[in-house]
């Protein structure tokens, strides 16, 4: 490898940079989308029934715990 060739190099490594993605897996694990679910679900109560105050309080407190 000739001096050009390391020169060229250099300037092509000051370039890279590293990425941080989450694994393909990790978006998909079925404990995350149960999770996603029961979120959805409670949304869905609080939204399109009428609770009481306090139901929906704890509806809350359940999503926030899915969190």
């Amino acid at each position: 490898m000739g001096e050009s060739e390391l020169v060229d190099l250099d300037s092509i490594v000051g370039k890279i940079q590293p990425v941080l993605t989450a694994h393909s897996t990790e978006a998909k694990r079925v404990s995350v989308l149960e999770a996603h679910q029961r979120i959805y679900e409670n949304l869905l109560k609080i939204n399109f029934n009428e609770q009481s105050f306090s139901r929906n309080y704890v509806l809350r407190q359940k999503i926030k715990s899915q969190i």
